[in-house]
Order: C-alpha cells, then sequence, then structure tokens
C-alpha cells in the first residue's frame, strides 16, 4: 500500500509539473495573461489559470477513485462541484465574470459538496439544528471559496497553503481518525498536495505562472471539504486551527474595509501579506514565513486532537503574531 502511495505521488506530481510546464509555453500564446496593474505587483505580463492543471488532475483522480474503487454516488456530486466551479472559474479568467455569475455556481458546488457528506453531524455542534447547520455550512463554503481566492496575491502562497492544508489533513485523520472511513478523502487530499507541488515549481518567485481563478476557487473548495471532513470526525478544533491564518488575515482586512465603507468586494492590496510583501519587497520571504508559521498550526491541530481549548487559544497568539509581523515594516 506504501508503495502504491508512493507511485502515484510521484505520477501526479510529474503530470503537475509537467502539465503547468506546458500552460506556461502554451498559454501567453493565447493571451491568456495576468497583465501587472497598480494593484498586481509583479512587473511583466504573466501566464495565468494554471490552476486549470490542478483541477484537472483532482477531477481525474475522483473519476478514478469511483470506477476503480469505490462506486459510491455521493462521490459523483462532489466531482460535479468541482467541474462547475471550473468551469465557470475558467470562463471568469477568459471574460471576467460579474459576481452575479460567479456567486451562484459557487453556491452550487456548495451544495453538491454537502450533499457528497450529508448527513453531516458535528459533534461539538449538536446543538445547532440540522438544516441550521447546513445554511452555516453552505454560507460557510462560499465564503472559503472566496477568501482561498482573494488570497492569492503573491507568489507561492495560495500553493502552499494548500499542501500545508492537505498534509494536515492527513496526518490527523489517519492518526487519529478512521483511515477506512475517509479513504476517499486522504486520496483526495494526497492528490491536492502533490499536484500543488508540482504547480509550485513553477508558481515559487519569480512565478512563470499564475493559478488564476480556476486554481484558487477550485482548491478553496477542495480545502474547504477537506475541513468539514474533519470537523465530521470530531476534529472541529483542527479544522480551524489549520487554516486559521488564511481566516484571520482575510476576514480581518474585509471587516475593515466594511468599517471604512469601502467596496469590499472588489480587488485591492490591504491584506496583512500584501503588507508584508510591500515592505520587504519580496514575494518568496512572505511565503517562507506563512509556510513556517503554518508549520506550528500543524503541530497545534495535533494538540488539538487531546487539548483542544488551548490549542486554539495557542493558534491565535501565533496568528496573531505573523498578522503583527507582516504589517511591522522590520519584519526580517
Amino acid at each position: 500500500m506504501l508503495i502504491t502511495l508512493l507511485i502515484y505521488s510521484v505520477v501526479i506530481f510529474s503530470l503537475a509539473h509537467y502539465l503547468t510546464g506546458l500552460c506556461v509555453k502554451f498559454f501567453p500564446r493565447i493571451k491568456l495573461l495576468d497583465n501587472p496593474n497598480e494593484r498586481k505587483k509583479h512587473k511583466a505580463s504573466t501566464a495565468t489559470s494554471g490552476g486549470i492543471v490542478v483541477a484537472i488532475l483532482l477531477s481525474l483522480a475522483t473519476i478514478f477513485y469511483y470506477f476503480y474503487i469505490n462506486q459510491e454516488i455521493k462521490i459523483i456530486y462532489l466531482l460535479a462541484a468541482i467541474i462547475i466551479l471550473a468551469v465557470i472559474s475558467t470562463l471568469d479568467d477568459i471574460f471576467h465574470l460579474q459576481i452575479i455569475i460567479r456567486l451562484p455556481v459557487q453556491f452550487l458546488s456548495s451544495w453538491l459538496v454537502i450533499q457528497s457528506l450529508s448527513p453531516i453531524h458535528v459533534p461539538q455542534l449538536d446543538f445547532i439544528p440540522s438544516d441550521m447547520l447546513n445554511i452555516i455550512i453552505l454560507v460557510g463554503m462560499v465564503y472559503f471559496i472566496n477568501i482561498y481566492n482573494f488570497m492569492d496575491g503573491i507568489d507561492g502562497s495560495a500553493s502552499s497553503v494548500a499542501i500545508h492544508i492537505a498534509v494536515s489533513f492527513i496526518i490527523i485523520v489517519a492518526c487519529f481518525g478512521s483511515y477506512e472511513d475517509n479513504k476517499f478523502f486522504i486520496f483526495l487530499a494526497l492528490t491536492l498536495s502533490f499536484a500543488c507541488k508540482g504547480f509550485l515549481a513553477h508558481n515559487w518567485s519569480p512565478a512563470k505562472i499564475f493559478l488564476g481563478d480556476v486554481g484558487s476557487t477550485v482548491i478553496g473548495l477542495v480545502c474547504g471539504t477537506l475541513m468539514l471532513v474533519l470537523s465530521k470526525n470530531g476534529f472541529l478544533a483542527a479544522a480551524i486551527i489549520i487554516p486559521g491564518y488564511y481566516i484571520a488575515d482575510s476576514t480581518i482586512t474585509l471587516l475593515k474595509r466594511i468599517i471604512r465603507k469601502e467596496r469590499f468586494w472588489e480587488p485591492h492590496t490591504q491584506h496583512f501579506f500584501q503588507v508584508a510583501a510591500r515592505n520587504l519587497n519580496c514575494h518568496a520571504k512572505v511565503t517562507k514565513k506563512i509556510i513556517k508559521y503554518n508549520s506550528v498550526l500543524l503541530s497545534l491541530s495535533i494538540l488539538s486532537v487531546f487539548l483542544p481549548r488551548l490549542s486554539i487559544l495557542l493558534a491565535i497568539i501565533v496568528i496573531y503574531r505573523i498578522l503583527n509581523k507582516f504589517v511591522t515594516k522590520n519584519n526580517d
């Protein structure tokens, strides 16, 4: 089994690396480019929508699992969610669709995820009626998809965070949960991790290609799904801690923009990591800091299996520290 998983991981990494390399060469020819402006700090036009490789590999892996391992109909719901979101996000990358078109599709994809996991029972949230819980999860999934999209702002960040979330999920479920009950999602997380590693080789600063909306939204959907599965398994604290930095940065920034009565739904450069990137004038340094602090959050998520309240408190301190360092000019 271990050798099979190792071979599979190498295959996914190699495919992601090779296919992303093809995108780097081909996408500029069809003008699929992200051009620099006052918000985007890269200096030259760069190929975008490379995340379609990750979306394709996730879809193919799900199809393979369904036909060759377990033909459970709920897997098809998740596959449909990934494909529908990938299609509309690709069109958004090309034609810059209005939010009134994108948002209903995000809700549809999130609803399909809920159907793939139903009935959803989170032990720590038994006091919430099931219908109300499903509504909260639906809105939360759409929110997570969008914050993941917004947080994809510097080279290597979104890919490395996806790897962190996927690896954290595998460790906690494999070590403390039920492997048999979560076999498909471990397989999905493994695919996400090595697909993003293959992509990251081209996306590390200075990036040759960006994820695009197709990459960030699909990754956000899958990462949100993995955190929802963690919650179903009784690891709610871990599901909060693991993506804690991304949630905190995006939510605090959003609230600040709402308080200032700004058009909070529009792109901007006010996230903590964007301030750090300007102060340091280096994407790689900021991404490395995010990776370092996420490794601490991984350790705390493991601790949360035994001491959930203490772990959340410590995670808040860690997240506060990184946010504070990011807005401090001398933050080396």
